[in-house]
Order: structure tokens, then sequence, then C-alpha cells
């Protein structure tokens, strides 16, 4: 029993991560494209938008992302009691908050890396970037090949649907999703499904013909099949890029998804981000998976200090340090070689281990992002950068960062 009525803020500690994030959208963020869809008069008040994306921003700090575990805890945990001041909104308001709001997410990503720079976090003196694959909200027993699509787009699909009309009748033995379960409408997802492989084989630069083993998911198009590095496995995934600081605090300057599974494609775009956002490109590294001659071509164009593996692990790592200005002639897959093999080479690009993948590592194991929740590659992106937004949060809650009252 409580003899006078309890105030949540008394229990939350001063240096609480929800206080952060409670002072960041009050004081610090500028939320005009959120709050810009809530003039109009009609219906029910809604629940205030700030408290929903506090809410949203702290789930996400702290490794709770579904709607239905943000909802929750706003009844079992007081950190979110205290941002929702005592209110209880469900599952479906918050996730309906999330995806009305999606657009937004590249604005709040940068505001809260202006706030990691003025704070002093953010310090520009080394990028490193790289990709991890992540699980696409879809599994890989929906998918088909371009090869089982042709060969069943006609005489099997119609095979297939006498022998359940007369083995099942009215009734069906499975039930499928209802674009599927119409023969006339499965054929026409089949036949979109095809042309959409014939049109992705288009694009791609090594091989425009399709082949008999190109995937096509159909309950999220835009993931593909890809294989995770460290397990070795193949999943349904996506292929999440971030670039990030090289400094004790670990910002993720930039980030963006790709439905591709190489590397190479991405680090232009990646590199353009960076500058978009912070202003300037630093020195920059990445692993192998990034050192085609187009990437090496383009990085000595723009005058870029970069440091990239040329290989799995360098045949000269014993070699003595070269000396001396580089020799005329020589191609840029030459002069990386030889910069990589200088002692300011070799530990800067040691560097890169030590400043992206420990990134990647807390928001898989630390967090538990493993999977995205939202479809299509829109969403995904937005998703992404979200999350990555609130590693940033958890950074500066981490470095004791705290705003200014006289900003309130």
């Amino acid at each position: 029993m409580l003899l006078m009525p309890p105030s949540l803020a008394d229990w939350v500690d001063a240096d609480h991560p929800a206080r952060l994030v409670s002072e960041l959208v009050e004081r610090q963020l500028d939320l005009s494209p959120i709050l810009a869809s809530y003039e109009s008069l009609r219906g029910q008040p809604p629940y205030d938008p700030r408290m929903l994306l506090k809410l949203l921003l702290h789930g996400y700090t702290e490794g709770v992302m579904s709607s239905r575990k943000l909802a929750k805890a706003c009844s079992v945990r007081v950190d979110f009691m205290f941002l929702a001041a005592g209110q209880h909104p469900d599952f479906r308001t918050i996730s309906d908050f999330r995806k009305r709001h999606l657009d937004a997410i590249d604005h709040l990503f940068d505001e809260v890396l202006r706030v990691c720079c003025e704070a002093g976090l953010v310090k520009l003196n080394h990028v490193a970037v790289d990709g991890t694959k992540m699980k696409a909200s879809a599994s890989m027993k929906r998918a088909m090949s371009y090869g089982r699509i042709s060969r069943q787009l006609l005489e099997e699909a119609e095979r297939i649907d006498a022998e359940e009309d007369e083995l099942y009748g009215d009734s069906c033995g499975m039930k499928l999703p209802p674009h599927l379960a119409d023969p006339k409408q499965r054929r026409e997802a089949l036949d979109r499904a095809k042309r959409a492989l014939e049109e992705r084989a288009q694009q791609r630069v090594s091989d425009s013909q399709v082949r008999d083993k190109d995937q096509y998911n159909f309950v999220d198009p835009d993931s593909r099949v890809m294989q995770d590095a460290p397990s070795r496995g193949w999943m349904q995934a996506y292929n999440s890029q971030a670039a990030v600081d090289d400094s004790v605090h670990k910002i993720v300057v930039a980030a963006d998804v790709s439905s591709q599974q190489s590397d190479n494609p991405q680090l232009e775009p990646m590199v353009e981000q960076v500058e978009q956002r912070v202003g300037i490109v630093p020195k920059l590294s990445a692993d192998a998976g990034y050192n085609r001659k187009a990437n090496l071509e383009w990085l000595r164009e723009q005058k870029i200090d970069a440091y990239i593996a040329l290989g799995k692990k360098q045949d000269d790592d014993d070699a003595p340090a070269p000396r001396g200005r580089p020799p005329a002639g020589l191609t840029d897959r030459e002069r990386m070689q030889r910069k990589l093999r200088t002692k300011k080479g070799r530990a800067l690009y040691k560097r890169r281990k030590h400043t992206v993948e420990p990134v990647f590592g807390h928001i898989k194991h630390g967090r538990g992002m493993r999977q995205y929740l939202l479809r299509g590659i829109d969403n995904v992106t937005a998703e992404w950068k979200l999350v990555c937004l609130t590693h940033n949060i958890g950074r500066l809650a981490a470095a004791g960062y705290r705003p200014d009252p006289r900003t309130a």
C-alpha cells in the first residue's frame, strides 16, 4: 500500500536511457515531418505522437522491437510506463504509427546524427564501411526458381488443380494465401514472378540471361536468397550496409539496405551518403567485398583516401613496407596493394574490424535484431535506419550525454 500517489519519474534513474529518449524527443529533435500529419480535427483525438515516438525509439534502443512486446512493456516495465505517462496504447496503434511514419525515419536519422556531432561523439578521421546479411520477414520455402515456375506455369498447375479437386472437393488440405488459392490467380502470380525474374536478369551487369536457379519469393519479392558469411548457411535476406565512425563511440554515419548479395555495388552510394550526412568523406576502409575495379577507379577520381583489401589475406603480409613515391604507371589495384603494405595502411586497415564489426555484433547479439519485421525494400530500409539511429541514441546514453536545459 502506498499512502501517497506514486510518481513514475521517481522510479526511473536520472541516468536511465529512457530519460535521454524523452529529452531528445521533447527538446532536441525536429519532429515537423511527423507532427505535420496530425493537423486534421476529424475523428477521435489520437495518442500524442511524441509519446508513441518515445516508445518506438526506446524500444528499438533496448531491443524491444515487436509492437506486441512494446504494448506489453507499457504495462510491465517502469521505463516504458514512464515514457507512456501511464497510458496503454495497443499493439495495432504502435504498429500503425511505425508504418505511417516510415518516410520520416531518414530525417530522424539525420537529427540524431546531428546531436551526436554536436556532442563530440563523431571524430571523422576514419570511416569503415561493411555489410551484414539480415533475415527478411519471409521463408525460403515461399520462394520458387525460374525453372520451376516455367514448368508449372500451365501443365503442372492444371494437373495439381484437377488432383486436388478430386481429392478434397470444395475443401482444401492446406491453406494457401488468397492470391494463390484460386487457380487463375495462382497462374497470374506465377506469370508475374516469371516476368519479374526476367526483368531482374536484365539489370545484372555480368549476366543478363535469366537462369533456372534464379529465385522469386512470393511473400517478400524484394528479398533474395543470400549466404550468411559467419554460418556459411543460406537464408532469405537483405544486405544491410553501415558506415561507422572510427572512435570509441562507434557512431553510424550512414545506413542503407540492398537486395544484392554482393557488397561491390554498395560502395559508391554509401560513400555519397556519408558525404551528404556529415559533409566530408574522411579516410575510408572496407573489406575485400568492395574491391572491384570500377570502385577503385571511382575512388581515385573522387580523390578519396581509401584502404580496401584485395583478398581475404594479403600474400605479402610479411613483405617489407614500401618507401618513397609510388612508381609511375601503376594500376589502381597495384596502387591499392602498395598502400596496404605501408605501415600507415596496415595500421589503418587493421582498425576496420574494431570499428564496424562491433556495431553489427551489438545490433544482432546485444539487441537481438536478427530479422526484419517489415517487408519490401523501402520499408526494410527505413527499419534498418531506425535500428541504426537508435544504436546512436544508445551510444549517446553510454557517453553520459544530456541535452542542455537552455534548449528547452
